[in-house]
């Protein structure tokens, strides 16, 4: 979520709502429902095993943003 917000501009809102994986272990991952299947064939393709999570699976991130902390 750091560099969607950091680095591509978005809005935290929008970050959090991008799909996510999680590395399980191995060449095991786990996939939000949101991504695409094209990403979960890209990575089956590749050899990994692909789990598919419901939502809660992945929980929420927490986000807090605190605007001038830095200067």
């Amino acid at each position: 979520m750091k560099a969607d917000h950091i680095d591509v501009g978005m809005t935290v809102k929008e970050a959090i709502a991008v799909p996510r994986f999680i590395y399980i272990k191995a060449a095991k991952v786990g996939l939000n429902l949101e991504c695409a299947s094209a990403v979960k064939d890209e990575l089956t393709q590749r050899g990994y095993q692909v789990v598919v999570g419901n939502p809660e699976s992945f929980g929420d991130p927490p986000a807090i943003v605190i605007h001038g902390a830095c200067q």
